[in-house]
């Protein structure tokens, strides 16, 4: 059911992308316009509203600030088909950012109560596996939606867009629904105190802050360039490939979901394989491994001659896009006592929203409008960016290994003591 969640929030955060073209033609929006919508203007929120709702999953139920949180995102969603202008739309995607950092502190320490520590990677493998489907998801619902946008549009003489956006509104309410059928997990692993102290917790940063910052800054940088892609993927195979959004719907949803899919799990059978062999650090390996494997492909994949050859290296990049979140979220729930995971997961997802949700699109989208000759467009882009991400993320994560080892390994002391 978390899973499902997920998915469904991905869907509302980049369904905007394949009604891109047709919000442009009716609402005069930029390139860089649609990067704000899709990134800032989402992410911006999704950080301030982390470490507050963070501290609420840490000291209520889980389940009902979920249900409660994907309730408003359905509702700004389907909203944003009646906006007639930019402040309007900028407006509702802060209120959707807003609520969707409930998402994963909550689900995810309620998934660390539900399984032993060597084997959680496994457990955050499938949950995360959620951006998949919800990825693919997005694309197929999205060109759905169009059709019934196109049908709503003849009948009430809105736009088809806004009708598309009706329909992903009210796919969202599922999830309130599905929420309702599970039961809020019993905590495990609590403190002395048993309540949440935000005092403890910045204790807990001092203490740790270089092992916390580059896990957060390397998969937060890790994440901005697949962000940009996601935000501007169609129109980067429309004016590249002649792609219409359908036609990359159909094609993309089944890569990402085979891809993406299949990376998420494998993700967590290799981390939950090392540590059964003793690999202290086999968390952190899959998100350096990931890294690498996900933006080096990335970095050509723009710049193919055919629309095939770059969804082949989208595929590869797309396989090991999410094993630095399944890592990281494995790290954080490992390293941190119960009333601080839903805290930690917060400032994490607080920290990729801001850098990776909210950069990607807006760098990509500044780039595809302001560099120069040639290199202006989109496709370029997309591959520097890429290429910096790569060089960024990849020597955070290699500096931050020995720091965890050391923590790993006093904390394998104390347990022992």
């Amino acid at each position: 059911m978390l899973t499902f969640a997920y998915a469904v929030a991905f869907v509302h955060r980049i369904g905007m992308s394949l009604l891109v073209e047709p919000m442009q033609a009716d609402l005069g929006l930029n390139d860089t316009d649609i990067g704000l919508l899709m990134g800032v203007l989402f992410a911006v929120p999704y950080t301030l509203g982390g470490p507050v709702l963070g501290w609420l999953a840490d000291a209520f139920s889980r389940r009902m600030l979920l249900a409660a949180a994907a309730t408003i995102w359905a509702a700004t969603t389907a909203a944003c088909g009646f906006a007639g202008s930019f402040a309007t739309l900028a407006t509702l995607r802060f209120g959707s950012g807003l609520s969707q950092s409930a998402l994963q502190p909550a689900a995810a320490s309620m998934i660390a109560d539900c399984f032993r520590a060597e084997m959680r990677s496994k457990a955050y493998g499938v949950f995360v596996a959620g951006t998949a489907i919800g990825t693919a998801a997005a694309y197929w619902l999205g060109a759905m939606a169009l059709g019934v946008g196109e049908w709503v549009a003849s009948a009430s003489g809105l736009r088809s867009w806004s009708g598309a956006f009706l329909s992903l509104g009210a796919i969202g309410l599922l999830v309130p629904v599905a929420l309702a059928l599970i039961r809020e997990p019993v905590r495990q692993e609590r403190l002395e105190s048993g309540k949440p102290d935000l005092h403890v917790t910045v204790q807990f940063l001092r203490r740790h802050w270089f092992v916390v910052w580059s896990l957060n800054f390397g998969i937060a940088i890790c994440f901005l360039a697949p962000y940009g892609q996601l935000a501007f993927m169609p129109v980067m195979f429309s004016r590249s490939y002649g792609w219409n959004p359908a036609q990359l719907a159909t094609v993309f949803g089944v890569v990402a979901i085979i891809a993406g899919g299949l990376g998420s799990v494998s993700a967590g059978w290799l981390a939950a394989r090392l540590a059964k062999r003793g690999v202290a650090d086999s968390d952190w390996l899959v998100c350096g491994i990931g890294a690498a494997g996900s933006l080096l492909p990335g970095t050509v994949a723009p710049l193919m001659p055919t629309a095939v050859l770059s969804l082949v290296m989208f595929s590869l990049s797309g396989f090991f896009s999410n094993w630095p979140g399944v890592g990281a979220l494995a790290v954080l729930n490992r390293i941190a006592p119960n009333e601080m995971r839903g805290q930690m997961t917060a400032l994490y997802t607080s920290t990729v929203g801001l850098i990776g949700a909210g950069l990607g699109p807006v760098v990509v989208g500044t780039l595809s409008d302001h560099l120069p000759g040639r290199f202006g467009n989109v496709a370029y882009a997309m591959s520097m960016t890429f290429l910096i991400c790569s060089l960024l993320s990849v020597t955070l994560l290699a500096a931050g290994r020995r720091p965890f080892l050391k923590l790993m390994s006093a904390a394998s002391l104390e347990q022992a003591a």
